[in-house]
């Protein structure tokens, strides 16, 4: 039987791409793509290239419009998905860890940059503070063979998800995940490398946030405290108690924080060597060093 073009995935996709675009969501078409993709099994270039000759079943077509409605409510499309893109592999995500974001990808390749210099024979050990979906430290481990890590997180729901990851990647013997707020629960040792992107914006600038950050993801994950830098001060306490001579401390951090948080961690006898830009050129990434 012949089938209309109006069915296609290709008017599919265009009804879709509009409908974002009328919302004044970013990157419409990509996020149509995406969706298209996600619930047709098929791939994005099979999508663009052959969208035309392609036509979805009724119940494919339902899903899809259920996820167009999510959508358009606010919830991002990972959300939906339930899954996003770092650093080229894919994460299980939910609402109750914070999306991984291109920016924080800086973070990764700096550290990458400065393992080039360690001993290789030696297990270089990890230390993330506040684990979220693990996209940092799983991605760091999967592109580190000699290396282990302990990750901790204050909310239990994110380190299952993490705990996903790791097992989904094949990483789940080089890492250790601990329930605890900060250092709380940690048995004192030191590491070569301590990494955290800790909440960072001011309580009363949360309301102004984009709506699908706000009402999406977890405030825990996003609350800096009145001034933004709450999380730094609690990270800084003990900070020297789990670096070791030489050892690195890499942060990210908001726009224009650079000062404080340099401040912060100077005051505790650690050395800014370099500080790094994300994708809009803003200041998102302090290295320090133990000295």
């Amino acid at each position: 039987m012949n089938q209309n073009n109006d069915d296609s995935v290709f008017v599919l996709g265009k009804n879709i791409e509009n409908l974002f675009n009328n919302s004044n969501i970013n990157l419409a078409r990509t996020e149509s793509i995406i969706l298209l993709s996600y619930f047709l099994k098929l791939s994005k270039e099979d999508i663009i290239l052959r969208g035309k000759d392609i036509y979805p079943d009724q119940r494919s077509i339902e899903n899809i419009n259920l996820a167009v409605k999510r959508r358009l409510r606010g919830e991002p499309i990972s959300h939906i998905i339930g899954k996003r893109e770092f650093y080229s592999i894919d994460f299980d995500i939910s609402s109750d860890a914070l999306d991984p974001r291109p920016d924080s990808e800086i973070l990764v390749e700096e550290i990458l940059e400065l393992v080039k210099n360690f001993d290789e024979s030696k297990t270089i050990k990890i230390l993330e503070l506040g684990v979220g979906s693990g996209c940092l430290v799983l991605t760091l481990l999967k592109n580190i063979s000699n290396s282990s890590a302990i990750a901790v997180d204050i909310n239990q729901k994110s380190i299952e998800i993490a705990k996903n990851n790791a097992k989904k990647l094949d990483l789940e013997e080089k890492i250790e995940f601990i329930n605890s707020n900060w250092y709380e629960n940690l048995v004192e040792e030191k590491f070569d490398i301590i990494i955290s992107n800790p909440p960072y914006i001011k309580t009363e600038d949360i309301a102004f946030l984009q709506k699908e950050v706000k009402d999406f993801e977890p405030i825990i994950a996003l609350d800096g405290g009145e001034d933004g830098f709450d999380c730094y001060r609690e990270i800084a306490k003990n900070i020297n108690n789990f670096l070791s001579k030489k050892s690195f401390l890499i942060l990210e951090i908001g726009q224009n924080m650079e000062k404080e948080v340099s401040k912060i961690f100077q005051d505790k006898k650690l050395k800014l060597i370099k500080s790094a830009k994300d994708l809009n050129s803003i200041i998102r990434c302090l290295i320090f060093v133990k000295e």
